[in-house]
């Protein structure tokens, strides 16, 4: 089975809530997130945690890119993330941020 990744924040809130299932980067390699706002280069939002269930924290500023219509992408990286600031790597996969309300 592949790589499944399922991600949650709360609006206003700075953590972002990651589960995962599926197989772990390779030796000497990491998944890495990204942020990609229609017409924007992608921001590195940081390294994806090796626990199944776990929280990224972001900054204030990355927290602000988790909105409707941003692309969630994730890429495979050298262990340490991309050298170059932009995906290098395989991208593993994409999908839009999509914001849940209870009416």
């Amino acid at each position: 089975s592949g790589l499944q990744v399922v991600f949650a924040m709360n609006l206003g809130a700075d953590l972002l809530r990651i589960e995962q299932a599926g197989p772990a980067p390779a030796t000497g390699r990491a998944y890495e997130l990204w942020a990609i706002a229609e017409g924007a280069a992608p921001v590195s939002l940081g390294l994806l945690p090796s626990e199944r269930v776990t929280a990224l924290q972001l900054s204030e500023a990355q927290a602000q890119l988790i909105k409707a219509g941003v692309t969630l992408a994730l890429s495979d990286e050298p262990a340490g993330g991309s050298p170059t600031g932009t995906p290098t790597g395989a991208v593993l996969g994409a999908g839009a941020v999509q914001v849940l309300t209870n009416l």
